[in-house]
């Protein structure tokens, strides 16, 4: 397999109310859960994060840090949707697409670089492919999935809307100085890795793989997989839904609604 390309829309719960209510993407957004008064954030948008609202407070506290916030319940519905339309966005550029969750896709490049004119445009043409379906993304691209998620994900790749590529060679360095969070480890494995001090993927890397293993058990066999940037399971491509078309041509036109109905009719039988 040739270099992976991650697609990776943050804050995805939001991000599918912003493609519903466009409207909303500059003004600062909650989407909670729960029933008043202890309704929560679950996630909030980049721009009520900079008025301080953060996931967990309640819809009060977020009210009263930031006044103008907009809330919306969250729909399982809505990101269903967004991210159906992103991976078959997605899939008009190859098909190999690995659906990882809601808001987070890998696609396997071989080939398409020539296709698309080298592999920042191969970038490029993700994110239209994403803007395309109302979704503001990042693309990191690199030799392994980690590495690649790693690339989408650290700070420093920017806002939404960027192309961020680790050369050839250079993954280990680009996973060393990232967070251990950006793995979404289940919160008691982060949180032992905490106690021992270990808070960045270089770090764990520096760990003997055996003592993770003594430790850990197989979580720490895999943790040191992903910390060194080493990819185990085979890519699975994602299969669009099936669908079906049916079609009637006619000879004459439709006059009135009850020769449209009688055709549909035919047509649905």
């Amino acid at each position: 397999m040739g270099r992976l390309a991650c697609v990776w829309v943050p804050v995805f719960s939001a991000a599918a109310v912003e493609r519903c209510e466009p409207d909303l993407v500059e003004r600062p957004l909650a989407v909670v859960r729960g029933t008043p008064p202890a309704r929560r954030v679950v996630e909030a948008n980049e721009a009520a994060r900079e008025q301080g609202v953060a996931p967990g407070m309640t819809e009060t506290e977020a009210r009263a840090r930031c006044p103008g916030l907009v809330s919306r319940p969250w729909s399982e519905d809505h990101v269903r949707s967004a991210h159906l339309a992103l991976l078959e966005a997605l899939y008009a550029v190859s098909p190999r697409v690995e659906d990882a969750g809601p808001g987070l896709a890998y696609i396997d490049t071989t080939g398409l670089d020539r296709l698309w004119g080298g592999i920042q445009a191969l970038g490029e043409q993700l994110l239209a492919q994403a803007r395309a379906v109302g979704l503001r993304a990042r693309v990191g691209i690199a030799g392994s999935r980690v590495a690649a998620r790693v690339a989408a994900r650290l700070p420093r790749a920017g806002a939404a809307g960027r192309v961020i590529l680790v050369p050839e060679g250079r993954e280990a360095e680009t996973l060393a100085a990232a967070p251990i969070d950006v793995l979404d480890l289940p919160a008691e494995l982060a949180a032992t890795l905490a106690r021992w001090g270990l808070g960045t993927l270089g770090a764990v890397a520096a760990v003997p793989r055996r003592e993770l293993a003594r430790r850990l058990g197989p979580a720490g066999l895999r943790l040191h997989d992903l910390a060194r940037g080493i990819d185990r399971e085979p890519f699975q491509p994602w299969t669009p839904p099936p669908f079906w078309v049916e079609a009637q041509g006619l000879e004459w036109e439709l006059g009135d609604l009850e020769a449209l109905t009688a055709v549909l009719r035919l047509l649905l039988a």
